[in-house]
């Protein structure tokens, strides 16, 4: 697993396709793991999943990073596969109505 970004508490990886963000990120964190994502999927050519099982923080910044992921990936021509989301961030987009505007059906870990 290849570590792109590691803040005080936060950590963005990625290994074979998969994007993961670990830890508490806030909307200091949002826009550096905007860009570091980004930049990791301008390096992709297929499919690829976002994975925010280890976000441990309620925060719509996370949900904001995500969604600037997505349009990345449709930018680029990826396919997004999956999104997996904490319980915590699922209930927060469900809160949110934003179920609709994620292109994918999201799971929780």
């Amino acid at each position: 697993m290849e570590t792109l970004l590691e803040r005080k508490e936060v950590r963005l990886q990625a290994e074979d396709g998969v994007l993961s963000v670990i830890g508490f990120p806030d909307f200091d964190d949002a826009a550096e793991l905007a860009r570091t994502g980004v930049s990791w999927l301008e390096q992709q050519s297929c499919a690829v999943t976002f994975n925010a099982c280890g976000v441990h923080r309620i925060s719509s910044a996370m949900l904001s990073v995500m969604l600037e992921w997505m349009r990345a990936a449709q930018r680029l021509s990826l396919t997004v596969e999956r999104i997996v989301l904490s319980e915590r961030l699922h209930e927060l987009v469900e809160l949110a109505d934003l179920s609709e505007v994620f292109p994918v059906e999201s799971e929780t870990c």
